[in-house]
């Protein structure tokens, strides 16, 4: 049985539960985002070659649009044992030129972040979340 349940947790990335949470949801100019991510195996001691956090923002209109991305790496090569629960906090500072969240009639900018862990098999990942990034933003005249 044992066989038949590391390979349901190969294949649908069960073997952990991650989780993401944020200090604050809205980031004024300026602000850094302050992340916590924790991990937990559910039936077995893992060894996760990383856990990692990614960041994007995503422009919404007639298709979906990723205008930014990045990956941070919170540890690698990490052990943790079944019944164990290890939690890592970073602070994400995006950069200056990244663009205020919206939402308009016809397009939106949404920011999300989701954190997972890389294992052999499908790598468990806790839901997407999202964040406000509130900032006064200047655009060039027209003529």
């Amino acid at each position: 049985m044992s066989i038949l349940k590391n390979l349901k947790n190969f294949v649908t990335g069960g073997a952990a539960k991650v989780d993401l949470a944020y200090a604050e949801e809205v980031l004024r100019d300026g602000e850094s985002l302050s992340v916590m991510v924790t991990v937990k195996p559910l039936d077995q001691t893992l060894i996760f070659e990383k856990v990692y956090l990614n960041v994007k923002a995503v422009e919404r209109s007639a298709h979906d649009t990723t205008i930014y991305a990045e990956e941070k790496v919170l540890a690698e090569h990490v052990q943790v044992s079944a019944g164990e629960e290890k939690t890592w906090s970073m602070e994400i500072k995006l950069p200056e030129s990244a663009p205020a969240t919206y939402i308009g009639k016809h397009s939106s900018l949404h920011w999300l972040a989701q954190a997972g862990v890389e294992l052999p098999g499908v790598n468990p990942t806790s839901d997407q979340r999202s964040f406000i990034v509130n900032k006064k933003m200047i655009y060039p005249a027209t003529r």
